[in-house]
């Protein structure tokens, strides 16, 4: 298991998480939620390793937990063990054979019955998905091949963000454009401006935009503040850079498949898509599962749509992961191999189509800090945090607003990223793919949770 993997969780599920069971530390199931046998994958590794899994704590009628989340959604449902298990899971690296676990604890405890409990509780996280094992291979496999065969990337979050209807999405949507639209008109200041948006320049036509990815019922009308932008402009081609919560190890992933709304079918531009994938080879789709269930583009395509209507479009859908390990390692995106093959050879294909008389346009799809209890501070979500966390974002914003790519990347490391910025690397990659001008920020808003957590994001549009 990496070191990032230990770090509080980034993931953000909106319409809410999977259920998940709770165990003991001898490793029997304390609830009644069920894990899905895999046949034919009964053997039990001998040097158990837990997978890259996001660890959270949490606490139950008074007990500490510790709830394993996959990222990559392969195991269906969260696992919360006994914090009392957490030195036996930090074991669990593949260089410890299970019988040496085993005798060692029957040693230390001089209890066989304790030694046992370990290899129930091997099996039991074998069982639910979270050990890299023959059970784990087929049932990724399974999973693989069960996106492969599916004709488009499937509407996760309608139903649950926003209504699967289409009459009904129609009224949620209008809603959050309305108040959008007054803001835009000037009869009230939008979230985090002291006075009205500037208009675009004259003659000017969005080149990009920022546009958030937290859950439309929180942040539409900031969302649809953003594609507000395109109701004098209609592009042609639209490059998405999403947030990868569910990666795990790629740092990107491009999906060909087409995005499918209650609203219509979004199509991906199928002679950008092979480019890419010829320019950067195999890796590029390796974690394209990714694409699933990850809402940070899904709800750009379904705004996308809501905006453009008929008007002919094709998207380029990437996500981008983390740069956390950049940071630690005090690396910066230049050094890395595959961040600049991906960029130059998204610049060439954005040369290509404009030389054809094509309207390329670049949306990053990206919330700003998450901060709180959810994402394991131990901090009161008052005033004054409220207030340093977006001194954090505004110092982000400005160099986004300046189209400096390496000044948001710098400005977000010196902080060693302390605000889990999850637009941090989508950012970046469109500001080095876009080149933009000035940018105007046309929202930025902090939304607070009953749990003492808060998520930010903000509306920006560059020409």
């Amino acid at each position: 298991m990496s070191d990032e993997s230990r770090e509080p969780s980034r993931i953000i599920l909106p319409g809410g998480g999977k259920p998940g069971g709770l165990v003991g530390l001898d490793g029997r199931p304390l609830s009644s939620a069920p894990a899905e046998d895999v046949p034919g994958a009964e053997r039990l590794p001998t040097h158990p390793r837990l997978r890259a899994v996001e660890m959270q704590e949490a606490r139950e009628g008074g007990r500490s937990l510790v709830v394993l989340v996959d990222p990559s959604g392969v195991a269906p449902q969260a696992l919360a063990i006994a914090a009392e298990a957490m030195p036996v899971l930090m074991m669990l690296d593949g260089t410890v054979a299970l019988e040496d676990l085993v005798g060692l604890l029957t040693r230390e405890t001089g209890d066989t019955l304790a030694g046992d409990s370990i290899r129930t509780l091997v099996e039991e996280l074998d069982r639910r998905l979270f050990l890299e094992s023959p059970r784990y291979e087929a049932a990724l496999n399974a999973v693989r091949a069960a996106w492969r065969a599916q004709p488009a990337r499937q509407a996760a979050l309608a139903g649950l963000s926003y209504p699967e209807d289409p009459a009904e999405l129609d009224t949620f949507l209008a809603a959050f454009e309305e108040t959008a639209r007054s803001w835009k008109r000037g009869e009230v200041n939008a979230p985090g401006l002291s006075s009205v948006a500037p208009s675009a320049p004259a003659g000017s036509a969005v080149r990009a935009l920022a546009a958030p990815h937290i859950d439309l019922r929180r942040g539409g009308p900031v969302t649809a503040r953003a594609y507000l932008e395109f109701e004098d402009s209609a592009p042609d081609v639209v490059f998405i850079f999403g947030t990868g919560h569910l990666m795990v190890e790629e740092p990107f992933a491009l999906t060909g498949k087409p995005f499918d709304t209650p609203l219509g079918m979004v199509h991906p531009d199928r002679e950008v898509v092979a480019a890419l994938e010829a320019a950067c080879g195999p890796t590029i789709t390796r974690e394209e599962l990714a694409h699933r269930d990850e809402h940070s583009i899904e709800f750009q395509a379904l705004e996308l749509k809501r905006r453009l209507g008929e008007h002919p479009f094709t998207i380029v859908p990437l996500l981008a992961g983390g740069f956390g390990g950049l940071v630690r390692y005090e690396r910066r995106p230049a050094d890395e191999p595959p961040v600049e093959t991906l960029i130059t050879a998204l610049r060439a294909e954005v040369d290509r189509l404009t030389a054809a008389g094509k309207r390329v346009v670049f949306v990053a799809g990206v919330d700003l800090s998450h901060v709180g209890a959810r994402f394991g501070d131990a901090m009161d979500m008052d005033a004054e945090t409220l207030a340093s966390v977006e001194k954090v974002d505004r110092a982000a914003i400005r160099a986004a607003l300046a189209g400096d790519a390496e000044g948001w990347f710098d400005t977000i490391a010196a902080q060693g990223d302390a605000t889990r910025i999850c637009g941090f690397a989508p950012m970046y990659m469109m500001l080095r793919v876009a080149q933009p001008g000035p940018g105007r920020l046309l929202a930025y808003e902090q939304s607070v949770e009953e749990s003492g957590s808060v998520v930010t994001y903000a509306s920006i549009a560059w020409p």
